[in-house]
C-alpha cells in the first residue's frame, strides 16, 4: 500500500505533537512531584528588606478628589490617620494631571481667578 507524501508529513506532525505533549506531561509531573510542599525561606544571615521591619497600613479613598466639602474630606484623612494608616491611596484622573499635554503638570485653566499651579498641588 503506497501512501502519499503529504499524509507521511501529516503522521510525522502528529506523532512528533503527541511526543511533545506526552514530554511536557512528564516534566510538569515531575517537577510537581519533586517541588510538592517546600517553601524557600532566605537563611538568617541574609540582610532585612529595607523599610520593611514594621507594619504599614495604607487605605484606598476612592473618589476623594470629587468631593465637594472640604470638612468632608478633612475627615476622612483624619479618620485613616486615627486608623493608623501612614499611607493613602487616590484613584486620579490622568487628564486632570497632564491637562495640556504630555509631560505639562500645570493647570492653567484660570489664570485669573486661581494663576498658574502645579497640576499635583490639589491633590497633594
Amino acid at each position: 500500500m503506497y501512501l502519499n507524501p503529504r499524509y507521511w508529513r501529516l503522521l510525522v506532525l502528529l506523532g512528533s505533537n503527541v511526543l511533545l505533549l506526552i514530554a511536557l506531561i512528564a516534566v510538569i509531573w515531575i517537577d510537581n512531584a519533586l517541588n510538592r510542599g517546600i517553601t524557600y525561606i532566605p537563611a538568617p544571615e541574609s540582610t532585612p528588606i529595607p523599610w520593611a521591619d514594621g507594619p504599614i497600613l495604607g487605605v484606598n479613598a476612592f473618589h476623594l478628589h470629587l468631593e465637594a466639602d472640604p470638612k468632608a474630606f478633612t475627615r476622612t484623612l483624619k479618620l485613616a490617620r486615627d486608623l493608623g494608616a501612614t499611607h493613602v491611596r487616590m484613584q486620579l484622573p490622568w487628564e486632570d494631571i497632564e491637562i495640556h499635554g504630555r509631560g505639562d503638570f500645570e493647570d492653567r485653566r484660570h489664570p485669573d481667578t486661581v494663576g498658574i499651579i502645579s497640576a499635583w498641588q490639589k491633590y497633594d
